[in-house]
């Protein structure tokens, strides 16, 4: 199955969007904000990438992408607070060298897996060293 990207790059040299179109992916390229936008209202886009966008360009465009229907962004940067601001602007995953197309390969087939669904039923609860969390007992005791 072909994978439909947006790439969402504002400089035009970018290689990323050519290195996943040798590798047999649909990608559609946008240099703004706009056409982000345009790409989305017409098309059915299953990851977005921002790749290496200015941090108030990539807020703007993952404003936009929260406005619409939920699709996975993966964020390329070399900006070294990246890790801090990546929770914040809300991607799905993050990868620190825009130039390892197989890291981003690797990365954007992960957030497309499709995960299984939970099986069991009852409560979850944390286990580990915390002193603070005692699994529950079950009912009876």
């Amino acid at each position: 199955m072909v994978r439909q990207v947006l790439l969402y790059s504002p400089n035009p040299t970018s290689t990323v969007g050519r290195a996943l179109i040798a590798r047999g992916w649909s990608v559609q390229v946008a240099a703004t904000a706009a056409e982000c936008a345009a790409a989305l209202a017409g098309n059915r886009v299953e990851l977005v990438i921002l790749d290496d966008p200015p941090l108030g360009a990539a807020k703007d465009v993952v404003a936009m992408l929260d406005a619409g229907a939920a699709v996975p962004r993966l964020w390329l940067s070399t900006w070294p607070e990246a890790p801090v601001h990546s929770g914040r602007l809300g991607v799905d995953a993050l990868v620190l060298d825009p130039t390892d197309v197989d890291a981003i390969a690797e990365h954007a087939d992960r957030v497309l897996a499709p995960r299984p669904r939970r099986t069991s039923t009852g409560n979850l609860f944390a286990v580990g060293s915390s002193p603070s969390l005692v699994p529950p007992k079950p009912r009876g005791e």
